[in-house]
């Protein structure tokens, strides 16, 4: 009876051994409440790093600010020295008197002295030079100015003429002076005087240049204006035997009388007094 019961427990056994075993299951179960507490202690921690860190910075640039403040106001802080009075020196009687070089500073250093502030020696006569008005220098004559030569008249009697004038040359057919009202003879013996003017509402008329010596008419020049506003001139040669005075009148065809102007031709100073 035992030989069998040995061998159905080996053959139990045997039979287990054989069988296979469960395949074990693995689960993942996640712990919120120990995530969510160790999350709010690195917040803390970290909060109060920066907290210790932001009152390390703030407190240097404090100490930056005092330490500047105290180096502006230092000055202001320290009140000014008043100087020390100099020493107090009373009148020594003439015995006892010591006499010492004046500006002599201590370590034999010398200070000069203004003038002005040495005292006069009572051995010695104070004269004042009396004061010697200086001479009023006489008033310089000044020399008279040259007189102007008068320069040759022109007028305007008509609303068609903006401009007359007696000149010595044109320049771009504008009158380059003013001819004077005595001309002289130059050394050549011939001269050319220039009669401007300027019109305005004349075109397709004529108009007459008359150009008269010792009320005698010698010469006459037509203008014919080509526009409403246009300059014209006229030119005269004289020469040194048409001496004399001088005058040129702007007429119309009518005969009415637009403007004149005149003028002398003299022979020359040096001339006369050879």
């Amino acid at each position: 009876m035992n030989a069998p019961k040995n061998a159905l427990s080996i053959q139990i056994s045997r039979r287990t051994a054989n069988q296979p075993s469960p395949q074990a299951q693995e689960y993942v179960v996640i712990h919120w409440k120990r995530i969510f507490c160790a999350l709010v202690l690195c917040c803390a921690v970290l909060a109060l790093l920066g907290w210790v860190v932001w009152g390390w910075y703030a407190g240097t640039q404090e100490s930056r600010g005092t330490v500047a403040s105290a180096g502006i106001s230092a000055d202001d802080s320290v009140p000014p020295v008043a100087p020390s009075p100099g020493p107090v020196m009373e009148p020594a009687s003439p015995s006892t008197a010591e006499v010492q070089p004046a500006g002599l500073l201590a370590g034999g250093e010398t200070q000069p002295v203004p003038l002005d502030s040495v005292p006069p020696s009572p051995d010695e006569p104070v004269s004042a030079a009396p004061d010697i008005p200086a001479e009023a220098s006489p008033p310089q004559e000044q020399a008279p100015e040259p007189r102007k030569a008068a320069l040759a008249e022109a007028r305007i009697l008509s609303p068609h003429l903006s401009r007359v004038q007696l000149t010595s040359a044109l320049e771009e057919k504008e009158p380059v002076d003013q001819l004077p009202a005595r001309v002289e003879m130059n050394g050549n013996g011939l001269l050319r005087v220039y009669l401007f003017t300027e019109t305005r509402d004349l075109q397709g008329q004529v108009v007459y240049h008359d150009w008269h010596r010792e009320g005698r008419r010698v010469a006459r020049i037509a203008i014919r204006p080509y526009s409403d506003h246009m300059r014209a001139s006229s030119s005269k040669y004289i020469d040194r035997h048409m001496l004399g005075h001088w005058r040129v009148e702007v007429v119309s065809v009518e005969g009415a009388q637009l403007a004149w102007g005149d003028f002398d031709v003299v022979q020359a100073q040096s001339q006369v007094m050879e």
